[in-house]
């Protein structure tokens, strides 16, 4: 983040590279296989907050003149509604069941792998009497 830097004089290059997309099927970095493009969900993300918040908290820092400065600030933030929502995307069951009168009736069951379900076990009594 330096203004009129020069090449040679305010800074060394360790490596030039060229940068680009890549495209699907072409061979990994690591050489080991080829790249397979796949969906994804967002569940975090990263806010840049600048100095909003740390001017009205004056939460400052020494620059390098010893001035002192807001600091910048960032956070990370999990959507608890993103992640369960992709919970349920992924482990979502769909069972189909006959009615007495030959129709098709869909319902669907949450099915949450062992290390995020509430409980291990569930009760469900069938019948009261």
């Amino acid at each position: 983040h330096y203004k009129n830097a020069n090449f040679g004089r305010d800074f060394e290059v360790e490596e030039f590279v060229d940068l680009r997309t890549v495209n699907e099927g072409e061979i990994s970095p690591d050489g080991r296989g080829t790249l397979k493009f796949a969906r994804g969900i967002e569940i975090g993300h990263i806010f840049k907050l600048g100095t909003r918040y740390t001017e009205a908290m004056n939460a400052n820092i020494l620059d390098a003149n010893g001035r002192s400065i807001p600091m910048l600030m960032g956070c990370y933030g999990i959507g608890v509604s993103r992640l369960l929502s992709a919970i349920l995307e992924q482990f979502a069951r769909i069972y189909v069941e006959k009615t007495p009168r030959e129709e098709f009736k869909f319902s669907w069951s949450i099915n949450f792998p062992k290390e995020l379900a509430p409980f291990d076990i569930h009760l469900v009594p069938v019948n009261v009497k």
